[in-house]
């Protein structure tokens, strides 16, 4: 499955908690929710959104 850039930002977003101050726990709640996503966006090689 393709993501778009757009996408991958938001997901970014939304795992860091921009604009947010979230705790560890939380930060980490986020994480396990979206992780399944950043598995199929990244693969084993990963992609440009770790160099956005």
């Amino acid at each position: 499955m393709e993501y778009s850039k757009e996408d991958l930002m938001e997901a970014k977003k939304q795992i860091w908690g921009v604009g947010e101050n979230m705790g560890t726990e939380e930060s980490k709640k986020i994480w396990e929710e979206n992780a399944q996503f950043w598995d199929n966006a990244m693969g084993d090689e990963s992609n440009e959104a770790l160099r956005i």
